[in-house]
């Protein structure tokens, strides 16, 4: 299991990767500083499977994410936690009792690249702001980012994962609708 700063050390990587690849003419963002050679290795996978996942959330939901990011304004870090937690809201309506899947952290990624497409140069830096802050603990318990390669192997999907992305898309659309009132 990934410690603490591994976890981290290997988010910054992961999601400037997974931004760099997507986004790269837009995304202006200093890299973070080099780290050890074991965690370039394991990068590979996790940037292939967050590019290759966020790919097929965007592809099944691209009227959505066009609406949405489009229409959306984001200029503080305060307006994208918001946003951001929302695709983490628990049906009991606690917004401080946050349901973590790996589904709704590729919910998640998807909507933060497609946002850093739209040219927020902001969106990486708040993309693992928001993960340092709220998802690094359940990262850590299920395996680090092995884990999340683990989760989306390229076996079929069960219907659980695209249930469980569907409810962080819900999620977001909620809060999208609210920010428009």
């Amino acid at each position: 299991m990934e410690d603490l700063p591994s976890v981290m050390n290997n988010t910054r990587e992961h999601v400037r990767d997974y931004f760099d690849g997507r986004c790269a003419a837009v995304v202006a963002s200093p890299p973070p500083p080099p780290l050890p050679l074991r965690f370039k290795s394991a990068s590979c996978d996790v940037t292939a499977t967050m590019g290759r996942i966020c790919t097929e959330i965007e592809e099944n939901n691209m009227e959505f994410f066009k609406v949405i990011c489009d229409n959306l304004k984001i200029e503080t870090f305060e307006q994208f936690e918001y946003i951001a937690k929302q695709v983490f809201v628990n049906d009991d309506e606690d917004n401080n009792n946050m349901f973590v899947t790996w589904g709704r952290i590729a919910t998640l990624l998807t909507f933060c690249g497609k946002m850093g497409e739209q040219g927020n140069a902001n969106v990486p830096c708040w993309t693992v702001r928001f993960v340092d802050r709220y998802l690094k603990d359940w990262i850590m318990r299920h395996d680090g980012w092995d884990g999340f390669v683990d989760f989306f192997s390229p076996t079929p999907m069960p219907v659980s994962k695209p249930m469980i992305v569907g409810l962080g898309i819900i999620g977001l659309l909620c809060t999208i609708t609210m920010l428009k009132k």
